[in-house]
């Protein structure tokens, strides 16, 4: 929560205190990624879909950072899969994905970006989470 302080007519001062949220926006981006050869993880893995969540004045801020961030985790993004906003009531559930999903929500909120990798062999259809 932070305080906005607003002036009304005749002077008249009030703090309202409002959720980060209002003022700020969370956007989810989901991006699929392939590691960077010198990425440790090449060998392991073929690539990755990245699920973001980034606190943002705008859509185009949002993908810039959340793209930063993936290059700057040795990813390199081949394509942008998803792009919404994101609500705190989206992740309310009982399930310990939306408990997981919750937290990277609230991380985003308190850090600005938070980020999961769901990465995939080559030919293997499960996926495997490493961050």
């Amino acid at each position: 929560m932070i305080f906005v302080e607003f002036v009304f007519k005749y002077g008249i001062r009030r703090a309202i205190e409002l959720p980060l949220e209002v003022i700020m926006t969370i956007y989810f981006i989901q991006f699929e990624a392939i590691p960077h050869i010198d990425n440790p993880e090449s060998e392991e893995c073929a690539g990755a879909f990245v699920n973001c969540w980034v606190n943002s004045k705008n859509i185009k801020l949002a993908l810039n950072t959340a793209k930063n961030y993936v290059v700057n985790q040795g990813w390199e993004v081949i394509s942008i899969e998803e792009q919404s906003i994101a609500s705190r009531d989206m992740y309310l559930g009982d399930t310990e994905e939306d408990k997981e999903l919750l937290e990277c929500f609230d991380e985003a909120l308190r850090e600005g970006i938070s980020a999961i990798f769901y990465t995939y062999e080559e030919d293997e259809d499960d996926l495997d989470i490493i961050h």
